[in-house]
């Protein structure tokens, strides 16, 4: 059996998605880590969409934040994407680790609602008066 291609040159980039030297990284750390195993996934599928459908699902997901999954990763099974993704979101930058992320609206949102949120925000927020 042959090895499917590890970069994908002919793949058009999106706007979207991971580089694919960075996809290309994690696959091969991952087929390090669990080998068969991984590899024996993607059996009968063309690597260079699953690889761009890596690329895109991991858009957004910051360079620590991957480091810090592949770290956490500690069981015999490979992980699908989905799980990837989801231990992915739990490693945030610790700069912004105390900051609100919320998903994009899903329906124009006006300059109201930022109002509103704001507000709520600054209520919910502990005080920085000192206490006397």
């Amino acid at each position: 059996m042959e090895n499917p291609p590890t970069t994908r040159s002919t793949s058009p980039p999106t706007r979207d998605a991971l580089p694919d030297r960075i996809v290309d990284a994690l696959f091969e750390r991952l087929a390090s880590m669990y080998g068969a195993r991984w590899s024996d996934l993607w059996v009968g599928a063309p690597m260079d969409k699953v690889k761009r459908v890596w690329g895109e699902e991991l858009a957004g997901v910051s360079g620590p934040a991957i480091r810090d999954a592949l770290g956490a990763l500690d069981g015999p099974f490979a992980p699908s994407l989905p799980e990837f993704r989801s231990l992915c979101k739990q490693f945030r930058p610790r700069e912004i680790a105390n900051v609100v992320l919320l998903d994009s609206p899903r329906w124009p949102v006006g300059k109201d609602t930022f109002v509103r949120l704001r507000t709520t925000c600054a209520r919910s927020a502990p005080s920085t008066r000192p206490t006397r």
